[in-house]
């Protein structure tokens, strides 16, 4: 992200040296800037969560050029913005947390593509959602913490699809060597 006082906050790129560091794009047109957050990479492309006048704050990728600088998906139809953030490359897909306007604050993935960015699971029902956080790819799967209710965070893990986005047991105890922080288990 860089701002040349003309643009806003904009997607910039480098080289390293003055004469290729250039502006990607101009997410949102004039002074205001898209403030582009969250960079991850997932299958050689560059993800990031950006603002415009028309949608919002939400998922966009880019190869480095201007063309190939694309909204993916308005997961937020509208200007309310989806959010998007928690970006890690996990199985055949990029995870991430983002707001809907209908679902609250749930697990989302994308394969790049409008059709293949869906919510992974809807795991607290309602407008407050489950607030994923700490996604973290590990074994072919992604974990993360989640709030659901009264049980507050709980680790969870996903391989991907609904029905592999389950809570994971923390059956241990200091005892066992083991500690629960923010609702991971850590040994």
């Amino acid at each position: 992200m860089g701002d040349d006082g003309t643009h806003g906050p904009e997607p910039w790129k480098t080289d390293g040296t003055d004469a290729v560091t250039v502006l990607v794009k101009d997410v949102y047109p004039g002074s205001v800037g898209s403030y582009p957050d969250g960079f991850a990479v997932f299958g050689g492309t560059l993800y990031f969560a950006a603002a415009d006048d028309i949608h919002g704050a939400e998922l966009w990728r880019t190869d480095g050029t201007d063309a190939g600088t694309i909204l993916v998906r308005d997961i937020c139809p509208g200007t309310c913005g989806s959010g998007p953030l928690g970006m890690t490359a996990g199985p055949g897909a990029l995870f991430f947390h983002a707001d809907d306007g209908v679902h609250g604050v749930e697990p989302w993935k994308t394969d790049g593509t409008a059709g293949g960015t869906a919510m992974v699971k809807d795991l607290f029902a309602g407008a407050p959602g489950s607030s994923p956080y700490g996604f973290t790819a590990l074994g072919g799967k992604v974990f993360f913490g989640a709030a659901t209710g009264a049980t507050g965070g709980q680790l969870w893990k996903n391989d991907g699809t609904d029905a592999g986005t389950v809570r994971v047991p923390q059956a241990c105890s200091s005892a066992d060597g083991c500690y629960t922080l923010g609702g991971f288990t850590r040994f």
